[in-house]
């Protein structure tokens, strides 16, 4: 029942704890930024006030979608490894002890958290820790993004 418990639970504290870092960092950096360029843009275009308020509007969206992707790709670049170890503990290997078509005798084999990686080491060194995160990380960029836009909208910032 708590099978992959343990990476899980360590994966989840570790990602977790860059996806706010890397989400708080960004936003402050990107609004310093466009801080910047506003203050700039206020000096060269002072007669137009109308076109300046709405662009700093847009703007300020900006640095939340950027903060919100990264942050998801952090998150997961962060723990990979341990989801992966999770999953394949989580998967659980069934062995047959005899007559393949006799499915009442079987041996579940539970491999441990440390084998897990030393399985994984032997059959594909250290990229074997990151197989599959391409898609993942495309992923993680529009789905965290949104989340973020959604949570900053809710809460009226």
């Amino acid at each position: 029942m708590y099978t992959g418990a343990l990476p899980t639970f360590l994966g989840s504290t570790i990602g977790y704890g860059f996806r706010f870092a890397t989400y708080d960092k960004t936003v402050h950096y990107m609004e310093q930024i466009l801080l910047m360029e506003d203050d700039d843009n206020d000096n060269a275009n002072n007669n137009n006030k109308n076109s300046n308020s709405n662009s700093s509007k847009r703007k300020n969206i900006l640095p939340v979608i950027i903060g919100g992707g990264l942050a998801g790709m952090a998150t997961w670049l962060s723990h990979y490894p341990l989801d992966l170890v999770a999953n394949k503990m989580m998967a659980d290997i069934v062995l047959p002890t005899s007559n393949l078509t006799d499915s009442s005798k079987t041996i579940r084999k539970k491999i441990g958290m440390i084998d897990q990686f030393r399985i994984i080491y032997k059959q594909y060194g250290w990229k074997g820790y990151f197989r599959g995160i391409g898609p993942c990380l495309l992923r993680a960029f529009p789905v965290n993004a949104a989340i973020f836009v959604s949570y900053e909208f809710c809460m009226g910032n």
